[in-house]
């Protein structure tokens, strides 16, 4: 189901998600609101039920996020909150992460929850640098270093350039951070070398198997009229 609505973008299963979403957040809190939805798929159906969601919805995400009792689902509101994707709800959970009201923990997770993203990542990355100072006062080392770890997602040479030379001042200096800067600038590195396989490979498949390829192999073969 996390395959068909997240990568597959199904109508049907994201409609489900988000009817389901809006019964759980309906239901009474304690064992009628957790019964809603077994344990172990509310992280999923919330994510998926952000796909469709709406201003309406990403509020009450930000409010069950605000609210005490929410506890072990904390992290699964603040991963699916990234997955409101329109651009102006996408604006609104970066901002959270730098607005020290509401109550909302270790707040720095939703970008990192953005970068996880694909269609949020390079907003996100760009945000982050212009709003670094900000970031970096609200968030403890250790948050910091998360960030830098985000970033591995960032896959081509420019964004591989601009993660180097933006944390090497500020995060190679912390406990554990050269470690972190280290592996996430391997993770690009790894990222770029096997889409460049890709695109080799991608060409070599459109040289050899196109329709026009395949067209001029077929006519190269074809016997010569006449020949016996």
């Amino acid at each position: 189901m996390s395959q068909l609505g997240q990568v597959g973008r199904d109508p049907e299963v994201i409609t489900e998600a988000r009817r389901r979403v809006d019964l759980y957040l309906a239901a009474q809190p304690g064992a009628a609101h957790d019964a809603t939805i077994p344990p172990e798929r509310v992280g999923i159906l919330l994510m998926l039920g952000a796909l469709a969601g709406d201003e309406a919805l990403h509020q009450r995400y930000v409010q069950q996020l605000q609210t005490p009792s929410t506890g072990s689902n904390t992290a699964a509101y603040m991963t699916a909150l990234a997955w409101f994707e329109a651009p102006a709800l996408a604006e609104r959970t970066r901002e959270l992460a730098t607005d020290g009201r509401g109550g909302i923990p270790s707040r720095w997770r939703l970008l990192v929850a953005l970068l996880d993203n694909p269609r949020t990542r390079l907003d996100t990355w760009a945000w982050m640098q212009s709003h670094w100072p900000q970031i970096e006062a609200q968030t403890p080392p250790a948050g910091r270093i998360e960030l830098l770890e985000g970033t591995a997602g960032l896959c081509d040479p420019m964004r591989r350039w601009e993660v180097s030379s933006f944390f090497s001042p500020s995060i190679r200096p912390l406990e554990g951070g050269l470690k972190a800067y280290s592996w996430a600038l391997s993770e690009i590195d790894a990222c770029i070398d096997r889409q460049s396989h890709l695109r080799t490979a991608g060409d070599w498949l459109r040289a050899h198997y196109s329709d026009k390829a395949l067209k001029k192999r077929s006519k190269r073969n074809r016997p010569a009229r006449g020949a016996s």
